[in-house]
Protein backbone atom coordinates (compact mmCIF):
# COMPACT_ATOMS: atom_id res chain seq x y z
CA UNK A 1 0.00 0.00 0.00
CA UNK A 2 1.26 3.77 -0.92
CA UNK A 3 1.25 6.40 1.99
CA UNK A 4 -1.67 8.06 0.39
CA UNK A 5 -3.42 4.72 1.06
CA UNK A 6 -3.22 4.82 5.05
CA UNK A 7 -4.03 8.20 5.37
CA UNK A 8 -7.60 7.40 4.28
CA UNK A 9 -10.03 6.09 6.88
CA UNK A 10 -11.47 2.47 5.58
CA UNK A 11 -14.56 3.93 4.17
CA UNK A 12 -12.77 6.89 2.22
CA UNK A 13 -10.42 4.15 0.87
CA UNK A 14 -12.90 1.86 -0.10
CA UNK A 15 -14.64 5.11 -2.04
CA UNK A 16 -11.24 5.57 -3.82
CA UNK A 17 -10.97 2.15 -5.00
CA UNK A 18 -14.70 1.99 -5.91
CA UNK A 19 -14.12 5.02 -8.02
CA UNK A 20 -10.92 3.88 -9.34
CA UNK A 21 -12.79 0.17 -10.33
CA UNK A 22 -15.33 2.07 -12.23
CA UNK A 23 -12.66 4.56 -14.21
CA UNK A 24 -10.71 1.70 -15.65
CA UNK A 25 -13.72 -0.58 -16.12
CA UNK A 26 -15.10 2.59 -18.62
CA UNK A 27 -11.50 2.82 -20.15
CA UNK A 28 -11.86 -1.10 -20.68
CA UNK A 29 -15.05 -0.61 -22.46
CA UNK A 30 -13.71 2.27 -24.54
CA UNK A 31 -10.77 0.34 -25.68
CA UNK A 32 -13.30 -2.78 -26.76
CA UNK A 33 -15.71 -0.27 -28.41
CA UNK A 34 -12.22 1.06 -30.18
CA UNK A 35 -10.93 -2.61 -31.05
CA UNK A 36 -14.28 -3.48 -32.77
CA UNK A 37 -14.39 -0.56 -34.34
CA UNK A 38 -11.11 -1.00 -36.20
CA UNK A 39 -12.14 -4.73 -36.62
CA UNK A 40 -15.45 -3.90 -38.69
CA UNK A 41 -12.86 -1.90 -40.66
CA UNK A 42 -10.43 -4.61 -41.33
CA UNK A 43 -13.35 -6.84 -42.55
CA UNK A 44 -14.58 -3.98 -44.87
CA UNK A 45 -10.96 -3.52 -46.32
CA UNK A 46 -10.26 -7.38 -46.32
CA UNK A 47 -13.24 -7.49 -48.75
CA UNK A 48 -12.16 -5.29 -50.55
CA UNK A 49 -8.72 -7.13 -51.04
CA UNK A 50 -10.51 -10.03 -51.75
CA UNK A 51 -12.53 -8.24 -54.57
CA UNK A 52 -9.50 -6.44 -55.98
CA UNK A 53 -7.91 -9.99 -56.01
CA UNK A 54 -10.22 -11.64 -58.60
CA UNK A 55 -10.43 -8.72 -60.82
CA UNK A 56 -6.57 -8.82 -61.14
CA UNK A 57 -6.40 -12.39 -61.25
CA UNK A 58 -8.91 -12.29 -64.20
CA UNK A 59 -7.17 -9.72 -65.98
CA UNK A 60 -3.75 -12.01 -65.56
CA UNK A 61 -5.98 -14.97 -66.95
CA UNK A 62 -6.97 -12.78 -70.11
CA UNK A 63 -3.51 -11.79 -70.17
CA UNK A 64 -2.11 -14.93 -70.57
CA UNK A 65 -5.15 -16.79 -72.84
CA UNK A 66 -4.23 -13.93 -75.32
CA UNK A 67 -0.08 -14.29 -74.84
CA UNK A 68 -0.80 -18.03 -75.75
CA UNK A 69 -2.72 -16.62 -78.85
CA UNK A 70 -0.15 -14.48 -79.70
CA UNK A 71 2.36 -17.33 -79.82
CA UNK A 72 0.37 -19.21 -82.09
CA UNK A 73 0.11 -16.00 -84.55
CA UNK A 74 3.93 -16.27 -84.12
CA UNK A 75 4.45 -20.03 -85.54
CA UNK A 76 1.57 -19.23 -87.93
CA UNK A 77 3.98 -16.48 -89.17
CA UNK A 78 7.00 -18.59 -89.29
CA UNK A 79 5.45 -21.23 -90.99
CA UNK A 80 4.49 -18.85 -93.72
CA UNK A 81 7.56 -17.36 -93.75
CA UNK A 82 8.94 -20.15 -94.57
CA UNK A 83 6.73 -21.04 -97.34
CA UNK A 84 7.57 -17.41 -98.67
CA UNK A 85 3.52 -16.44 -98.10
CA UNK A 86 4.00 -12.67 -97.77
CA UNK A 87 -0.25 -12.05 -97.76
CA UNK A 88 0.04 -14.87 -94.83
CA UNK A 89 2.87 -13.16 -93.16
CA UNK A 90 1.57 -9.78 -93.13
CA UNK A 91 -2.15 -11.01 -91.78
CA UNK A 92 -0.12 -13.47 -89.07
CA UNK A 93 2.26 -9.61 -87.64
CA UNK A 94 -0.99 -7.80 -87.53
CA UNK A 95 -2.91 -10.81 -85.65
CA UNK A 96 0.51 -10.71 -83.83
CA UNK A 97 0.63 -7.37 -82.77
CA UNK A 98 -3.05 -6.65 -82.02
CA UNK A 99 -3.18 -10.04 -79.74
CA UNK A 100 0.31 -8.37 -78.19
CA UNK A 101 -1.44 -5.16 -77.31
CA UNK A 102 -4.00 -6.68 -75.86
CA UNK A 103 -2.01 -8.76 -73.83
CA UNK A 104 -0.60 -6.05 -72.30
CA UNK A 105 -3.64 -4.04 -71.65
CA UNK A 106 -4.65 -6.77 -69.83
CA UNK A 107 -1.20 -7.06 -68.11
CA UNK A 108 -1.00 -3.38 -67.22
CA UNK A 109 -4.59 -3.51 -65.54
CA UNK A 110 -4.02 -6.31 -63.91
CA UNK A 111 -0.85 -4.71 -62.24
CA UNK A 112 -3.09 -1.65 -61.37
CA UNK A 113 -5.15 -4.26 -59.43
CA UNK A 114 -2.35 -5.74 -57.89
CA UNK A 115 -1.07 -2.09 -56.65
CA UNK A 116 -4.48 -1.28 -55.55
CA UNK A 117 -4.57 -5.06 -53.51
CA UNK A 118 -1.51 -4.09 -52.15
CA UNK A 119 -2.40 -0.92 -50.95
CA UNK A 120 -5.83 -2.54 -49.43
CA UNK A 121 -3.56 -4.71 -47.95
CA UNK A 122 -1.35 -2.48 -46.33
CA UNK A 123 -4.23 -0.62 -44.50
CA UNK A 124 -6.20 -3.85 -43.41
CA UNK A 125 -2.63 -4.40 -41.46
CA UNK A 126 -2.29 -1.10 -40.28
CA UNK A 127 -5.93 -1.50 -39.05
CA UNK A 128 -5.11 -4.83 -37.34
CA UNK A 129 -2.03 -3.12 -35.55
CA UNK A 130 -4.59 -0.68 -33.99
CA UNK A 131 -7.40 -3.22 -33.08
CA UNK A 132 -4.08 -5.23 -31.47
CA UNK A 133 -3.49 -1.79 -29.30
CA UNK A 134 -6.74 -1.29 -28.30
CA UNK A 135 -6.91 -5.33 -27.17
CA UNK A 136 -3.98 -4.62 -25.09
CA UNK A 137 -4.80 -1.21 -23.87
CA UNK A 138 -8.36 -2.72 -23.00
CA UNK A 139 -6.89 -5.87 -20.98
CA UNK A 140 -4.49 -3.49 -19.29
CA UNK A 141 -7.18 -1.11 -18.21
CA UNK A 142 -9.54 -4.40 -16.96
CA UNK A 143 -6.35 -5.93 -14.92
CA UNK A 144 -5.90 -2.48 -13.30
CA UNK A 145 -9.48 -2.44 -12.38
CA UNK A 146 -9.73 -5.88 -11.25
CA UNK A 147 -6.55 -5.36 -9.00
CA UNK A 148 -8.56 -1.88 -7.34
CA UNK A 149 -11.52 -4.16 -7.04
CA UNK A 150 -9.61 -6.98 -5.27
CA UNK A 151 -8.57 -4.39 -3.13
CA UNK A 152 -11.81 -2.78 -2.28
CA UNK A 153 -13.18 -5.93 -1.44
CA UNK A 154 -10.09 -6.29 0.85
CA UNK A 155 -11.37 -2.58 2.37
CA UNK A 156 -15.02 -3.56 2.39
CA UNK A 157 -14.38 -6.82 4.62
CA UNK A 158 -12.00 -4.51 7.02
CA UNK A 159 -15.17 -2.57 7.68
CA UNK A 160 -17.37 -5.06 8.04
CA UNK A 161 -15.28 -6.97 10.04
CA UNK A 162 -15.30 -3.77 12.36
CA UNK A 163 -12.13 -2.41 11.76
CA UNK A 164 -13.05 0.95 11.07
CA UNK A 165 -11.38 3.35 13.08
Amino acid sequence: MDETKKELRLGERAEMLKQRVAFHNKKASWKRTYREKFNALVKQHSVKVETLKAKRNKCNEEAKSLKERRDEATDYYRKAKLNNNINVMNAALKEQDKLHKKMMEATEEGNRYHGLMKDESEEVLRLIKKADKCHRKMLKAKSRADSYYKEYVEVTNLITGGEEE
